[in-house]
């Protein structure tokens, strides 16, 4: 195994750094979901705010699928995606400060603690990013994948390998602590932390407690069954995990199983604990609601809505969780009864689990990423740089070039030509019409901000640009021809003159 202390590979926006820097400390709370299900516990609970309504306040598009779940601190969203990158997203607007390079797919959670993000790779590496900048700070390598999301907790990182193994590492440098091989394969389970312990599942659907500073088994509970895809949630003493077609919670300390809640249904989502509950989905076709303290069923959605990995999230009185199969909704349930608030329809899906911090709601859905929260009903104002409006241009190939002022990031520009169809240039400022025929033509620009949101203007100018004929080639030619003769008189006379003082 090796450390790499190294700069990496990052893309940074500094227009949107510098906005970040002298804006956000005053105008974010501070309240963050700092890495998967918001806290070293897994909880999967927050008392910020939530959103009431399924308004989309803004989507950003990533190269590929987006299974990483996001993780906000700071005014910042922090997701990694399968075309191998991680994102930093403005909160507000979601526009990219930078995006860090892997060797692999991301499909591990981020952790963002005492301004470092770490994150797992398909191509083996755990890496420790600089918040503000991207810039790598360290990484470390291990024998397989990690899809497994690191959890930081008393200065240490814990995440799980394909390699079998789940790793401490020191925070501040990457330094190797501790590891300890305890068949975790391909399980996707992230550690929990709590009171000194370590608890996370493994490949043959067992769970395990080890001591935090050592990685010594306290307890295990062995059931043989399919892989826990999933990750505990520590609250009140108790630990709670989906195992082996149904939910179990054991006794924090001991390992004693309080008790289990048989669902006949495969476990992947990660449970939540909010006032007395555990909610927890299953696939394909259910999310439950269980008694804290007796696993007694609360209230269940079965057979309507079904998750896959997306794991729920409580806020404000409301469950959040994406459903992997028809639409790919994402839900707003009612705490205490499981009755829809909302829903909205991606269209692909969701496999990512929602992060709710400052009244907003972000998950991963198809290669997107998805702002839920109360829209800025304020259209992006775009002003024409070239050519003015009604003016005389002499030039055939006409480049038009505009400002724009948007609340929200702009997604992208289109621009047209007369009647032409609309064409799509992505965030460029310009365009270039190229061989313009003389007369008068309206150039049309739209911009679409993230939210939706679009504003069109149009710009009226006539082209009279010199159309070279053969016969004026011909002139031009002529003219140049005489000049060269006069200048080669001139040259020679010149030179006769200096031979002949």
């Amino acid at each position: 195994m090796t450390i790499i202390l190294a700069i990496g590979e990052a893309r940074i926006n500094s227009a949107t750094l510098d906005y970040k820097r002298s804006n956000f400390a005053e105008s974010v709370a501070v309240s963050g979901w700092t890495m998967f299900h918001h806290d070293p516990s897994h909880s999967g609970y927050t008392t910020s705010r939530a959103p009431k309504t399924s308004s989309l306040r803004w989507r950003y598009r990533t190269g590929d699928w987006v299974i990483s779940s996001p993780a906000v601190a700071e005014g910042i969203v922090f997701v990694g995606s399968f075309d191998n990158k991680v994102y930093a997203l403005d909160e507000l607007t979601g526009a990219q400060i930078w995006n860090f390079i892997t060797g692999d797919k991301v499909e591990s959670s981020p952790a963002v603690v005492d301004g470092i993000v770490f994150v797992g790779s398909h191509d083996g590496n755990i890496y420790a990013l600089n918040e503000v900048t991207g810039e790598k700070i360290w990484s470390y390598q291990t024998g397989n994948p990690v899809v497994s999301s690191p959890t930081v907790a008393d200065g240490l990182v814990f995440v799980g390998s394909s390699d079998g193994s789940v790793y401490a590492l020191k925070e501040s440098t990457g330094e190797k602590i501790w590891s300890r091989n305890i068949d975790l394969g391909d399980a996707r389970s992230s550690p929990a932390i709590a009171d000194g312990m370590v608890f996370i599942g493994n490949a043959r659907g067992s769970i395990y407690a080890l001591n935090e500073q050592t990685g010594a088994e306290i307890w295990s509970y062995e059931t043989n069954a399919e892989p826990a895809d999933n990750s505990p949630a520590v609250a009140d003493g108790i630990v709670f995990i989906g195992l082996a077609g149904g939910v179990y919670a054991f006794n924090k300390t001991t390992g004693a199983k309080i008790w289990d809640f048989p669902t006949g249904l495969y476990m992947l989502s990660s449970p939540a604990v909010s006032d007395g509950m555990v909610f927890i989905g299953a696939y394909p076709s259910a999310i439950y609601a269980l008694n804290e303290t007796t696993g007694a069923l609360i209230w269940t959605t079965r057979p309507a809505i079904g998750t896959s990995s997306s794991s729920p999230a409580v806020a404000d009185g409301t469950v959040f969780v994406g459903e992997f199969a028809g639409n790919g909704n994402i839900y707003a349930l009612n705490e205490s009864t499981g009755a829809t608030i909302w829903n909205y329809s991606t269209g692909f899906d969701v496999r990512s689990s929602p992060a709710i911090a400052d009244n907003m709601v972000f998950i991963g859905g198809g290669a997107y990423l998805y702002c839920f929260g109360q829209s800025v009903n304020v259209k992006p104002v775009l002003q024409v740089v070239n050519p003015l409006n009604n003016t005389v241009v002499s030039l055939s190939d006409v480049t038009l070039s505009w400002n724009c002022r948007s609340i929200i990031s702009i997604d992208h520009y289109s621009v047209k030509l007369d009647n032409d169809p609309w064409i799509d240039i992505g965030n460029s400022n310009a365009y270039t019409f190229k061989s313009l025929t003389n007369g008068n033509h309206t150039t049309y620009i739209q911009a679409v901000d993230r939210g939706g949101l679009n504003s069109t203007v149009d710009v009226r100018f006539t082209v009279s640009a010199l159309k070279l004929t053969p016969e004026i080639v011909a002139i031009i030619g002529a003219i140049f021809a005489i000049i060269i003769v006069l200048v080669y008189v001139v040259v020679k006379k010149s030179r006769g003159l200096k031979k002949n003082p």
